[in-house]
């Protein structure tokens, strides 16, 4: 038997983030843990006479599924309450190919696929009115400054082309509060999609939290007092210690790995001044934030902004969105076995469960319906799995040589010739070719193909072979040009597997064995919430409203 988690002030020793475990967690959990669950048939709260207040969706950063039912009973408070009192559907999966923080999130909080939406990677090849290729960023805007940086990239849903949820809600209820928070740009403003409002995500470099001047021409008071005092405790020297109890330290792989972070501090205690230089403001940052403090952060924001911006105190439903972002930090740089992850866990389930227990005091039990999943999963590492491997190739510049080379059809584009195709498919990295025609025609009867056609969107390329009318995808159980334990970005299982979880009024407790898919995530909440969702969506209400 798995002994209780220790305080949650471990993570920190010799420093005044400690405070911040005990504010968070402290206040709602003993170190004995929360009463034991009653049990799987467990119910959500009774819904509340005049209906949920707020919509809430969370989205954890790579976490595939089977890290939930891996590590279930090491679980007691976030985790535990969800897979206790929610509707849990087990086997529910992207189904684009491209799968990637901005497409995920995009994907979850819209309903439709990256073909309608438009987010087609965290990164694309487009074509400028002068007939130059250049690489374009999910949510760049340079229209939309980032309010404290202006000389930085601007920031906005100006890509996105369909509604998402928060939008459903404010066309119910232009009054309604919609806030969304994150450790990165990409996931929140995904998670927001084109609706305005509280949309805040970290400056690496400053240590702070901001947003764009889509959203508010200047960051609200509250904000910048949460930057100038909470950050900086936050951001306060650090060491990484592990909580996970001896009993489940064989449950993760061996601590100490060549493969994982710099190939040198690979175990724990993990300390910044020793990884890191410490005293350049801009790397320590980054360093923090790839530990599970980012994660703390985006938390107690998310927390604030509740009743600072008066989320959920009104009769028609707000919305709230916040996404964690360290499982996917830990994930590329140790694996999603290592022990650095499990103990990441089993922080993030502490975390949320003091987020849920925060939505009950200051919304109010069964006035809030919660969606859970991710953006995408993850693949194992190589090195730990004998049939995975890990390659590097050369090829790319020539790849793009070759294809600027080509000479240009009637419409003047290049195309792509069978001796080049050719060439193609002998390199050991591409597992197959896929042309535009295909992904323009019919539902292909291929899956993987019918997964790129979800996310192909007519002029954004995932790389320089759209730009001959072709995309291709990597072999099954092959981690390409990654210098990082782990990746993912492939139309494989491990990559689309997530966990969907319903969670609050008008939702039974259970688990579901029906397929199910991410774009099923917002027509259901709206559903759960009495939100119209507009027609000609790809998902559909899972819960049957």
């Amino acid at each position: 038997m798995i002994r209780p988690l220790p305080p949650y002030t471990t993570f920190l020793r010799g420093s005044s983030l400690g405070l911040l475990w005990v504010l968070l967690v402290g206040a709602c959990f003993s170190p004995d843990g929360p009463p034991p669950p009653e049990g799987p048939g467990s119910a959500a709260p009774a819904l509340a006479q005049d209906g949920p207040a707020l919509v809430v969706v969370v989205a954890v950063d790579q976490l595939r599924a089977d890290l939930l039912s891996r590590y279930e009973d090491l679980f007691s408070f976030g985790f535990r309450r969800l897979l206790d009192g929610g509707a849990v559907f087990v086997n529910a999966t992207h189904d684009h190919a491209r799968t990637e923080t901005a497409v995920g999130h995009t994907t979850l909080a819209t309903g439709v696929y990256p073909r309608s939406h438009g987010i087609v990677g965290n990164n694309w090849t487009e074509v400028d009115e002068w007939g130059t290729p250049r690489r374009v960023y999910a949510v760049e805007d340079e229209g939309s400054p980032v309010l404290g940086f202006p000389s930085g990239a601007g920031r906005s849903p100006a890509n996105i082309r369909a509604p998402g949820l928060a939008d459903w809600v404010l066309a119910q209820n232009p009054d309604a509060r919609v806030v969304s928070v994150s450790r990165k740009d990409r996931s929140a403003i995904g998670l927001a999609t084109t609706a305005p409002g509280h949309v805040y995500w970290i400056m690496e470099a400053a240590g702070v939290f901001t947003t764009s001047r889509f959203y508010r021409r200047a960051l609200p008071e509250w904000v910048d007092r949460f930057n100038a005092t909470r950050m900086r405790t936050i951001y306060a020297d650090s060491v990484w210690t592990s909580i996970v109890p001896v009993e489940a330290r064989s449950r993760s792989l061996p601590d100490t790995a060549d493969h994982e972070w710099d190939g040198v501090h690979t175990y724990f205690p993990h300390r910044a001044h020793a990884e890191v230089d410490a005293a350049n403001q801009s790397i320590y940052n980054s360093w923090f934030t790839r530990t599970p403090g980012g994660d703390a952060a985006v938390a107690e924001l998310a927390l604030t902004a509740i009743g600072e911006a008066g989320v959920g105190d009104g009769a028609a439903p707000d919305y709230l969105a916040v996404s964690f972002s360290a499982v996917d930090y830990v994930g590329h740089r140790f694996g999603p076995l290592s022990r650095e992850q499990l103990d990441n866990l089993l922080r993030l389930d502490r975390v949320l469960g003091e987020f849920l227990d925060a939505l009950d005091r200051s919304v109010g039990p069964g006035r809030w319906v919660l969606g859970f999943s991710a953006d995408h999963g993850v693949m194992d590492v190589p090195e730990s799995d004998s049939s995975l491997r890990r390659t590097a190739t050369t090829t790319g510049r020539e790849v793009r040589a070759r294809v600027t080379g080509l000479a240009e059809g009637a419409d003047g584009a290049a195309v792509a010739t069978p001796e080049f195709v050719a060439w193609l498919e002998e390199m050991d990295h591409i597992g197959g070719l896929t042309s535009f025609e295909v992904l323009r025609g019919t539902e292909p009867t291929d899956s993987i193909r019918r997964w790129q056609r979800n996310g192909f969107f007519e002029g954004r390329h995932k790389d320089v072979l759209g730009l001959v009318g072709l995309e291709s995808f990597r072999p099954e159980g092959m981690l390409v040009d990654s210098d990082a334990a782990a990746g993912h970005g492939s139309p494989y299982h491990y990559d689309r597997w997530v966990p969907l979880i319903f969670y609050g009024p008008g939702v039974e407790a259970g688990v579901h064995e029906e397929r199910a898919a991410t774009v099923d995530l917002a027509p259901t909440l709206a559903g759960l919430a009495g939100i119209r969702a507009p027609s000609g969506l790809d998902g559909r209400d899972l819960l049957g409203r």
